[in-house]
């Protein structure tokens, strides 16, 4: 199969769902997501702190469903994050 990635990005500080429609595959699997979050918006790495931020990755199990026939997964990207999802495609 092939790879399809998705990069999101959340301004926001509540999380949001969301919902992605893979038109012309016929399965999706093996979702993993790299996920770099702080509450705080002005937060950075320096040298004294090099680890304030950090990318954080993990296998997920995503609720999949059909949309007019077409294969979907949603998801919901936590608050004030930047994430990197990897989807597996069949």
């Amino acid at each position: 199969g092939d790879e399809i990635v998705v990069k999101m990005t959340n301004l926001s500080e509540f999380s949001q769902t969301v919902t992605l429609e893979f038109a012309g595959a016929a399965e999706v699997s093996g979702v993993s997501v790299t996920t770099m979050h702080s509450d705080n918006p002005m937060a950075e790495n320096t040298l004294e702190a090099p680890d304030t931020v950090v990318p954080v990755t993990s296998e997920i199990v995503m609720e999949k469903s059909t949309v007019n026939g077409i294969p979907s997964i949603s998801t919901r990207i936590g608050g004030r994050s930047f994430a990197v999802y990897r989807f597996r495609i069949d």
